[in-house]
């Protein structure tokens, strides 16, 4: 029991550290047809109202994604869910590059839309199990700053794939990448066992939560405001990664090279934003809030 209760507090950061790259594989994966999107309109001879048909595939699909995942998480565990979600994104991040039409590859990010949201509905059911109430800010906010990181990182490494090996074969690469993380996943992952080093430390981890009826989420006031505030910020951050490397190259004339090398600023702001949060959060649940 002594090695259990020893090896707990190591490995729960190991898997905050592997929830961190895939979600910097997430962003990866759905920006790469942004920052492609001159090239590959060129190429399939996509108009500007059918780039925004294939931006609003991913979208319709990452909300539906979003109700479907819950359901896949509570009957797979979160475990399996996650392993499922991200080799799900990347075959289809990877079967992009093989599209042949506007509506192929709408078909394919309508996939990929599936498969990110279900990722950021498995990753805090995995902070559950793995932290308690007084590190779950800081864990949740870890992984979503990696998210931003990865949304900066994405503009400087597609393009660089891009220029060097061209858009379709940028899609494989991405993919197989997530492929990666995939295979570590499944070897290194073990399920979590309670021990008693754990039971004193995590008190709420002797018993899961209560299931809750739906009235009575709907009742809950915290639930309305994390909607609200999502409903307010998502479509503005939506907007920059799907359109801002458009507009620097078809509005301010800046070549690709030099896109990529502008456009991470924004997305690097987000990610210092996303773990400043997770601190201030932490803080404040340890003072009672």
């Amino acid at each position: 029991m002594a090695a259990t209760g020893q090896r707990w507090p190591r490995f729960r950061w190991f898997v905050v550290a592997m929830l961190a790259a895939a979600a910097v594989l997430n962003y990866l994966d759905r920006q790469t047809l942004a920052l492609m999107a001159g090239t590959i309109q060129g190429q399939l001879r996509i108009s500007d109202v059918g780039y925004a048909t294939l931006v609003n595939a991913f979208l319709a699909a990452y909300t539906i994604g979003g109700l479907i995942s819950a359901l896949i998480v509570d009957r797979l565990g979160a475990r399996r869910s996650m392993a499922l979600f991200v080799g799900w994104w990347s075959l289809a991040s990877a079967l992009s590059g093989m599209a042949g039409s506007m509506w192929q590859l709408a078909a394919t990010r309508f996939a990929l839309g599936i498969a990110e949201a279900g990722g950021w509905i498995a990753s805090p059911k995995l902070v559950q199990e793995w932290f308690p109430n007084r590190e779950r800010a800081l864990a949740i906010g870890i992984y979503s700053s990696a998210a931003h990181f990865g949304a900066a990182l994405a503009p400087i490494l597609i393009t660089t794939l891009l220029i060097t090996v061209g858009w379709r074969a940028t899609f494989v690469v991405t993919g197989a990448i997530g492929l990666t993380w995939l295979a570590v996943w499944q070897m290194a992952y073990r399920p979590h066992r309670i021990g008693p080093v754990e039971l004193a430390t995590m008190p709420e981890q002797r018993a899961g939560p209560a299931p809750a009826e739906w009235g009575a989420v709907l009742r809950t006031r915290g639930v309305w405001l994390i909607a609200i505030g999502n409903a307010l910020t998502n479509p503005v951050w939506f907007f920059y990664l799907f359109w801002f490397p458009k507009y620097l190259t078809e509005e301010r004339g800046l070549t690709v090279a030099e896109m990529g090398r502008l456009s991470w600023v924004v997305y690097a702001s987000a990610g210092i934003g996303s773990v400043l949060g997770g601190i201030v959060s932490g803080a404040l649940v340890r003072r009672g809030m």
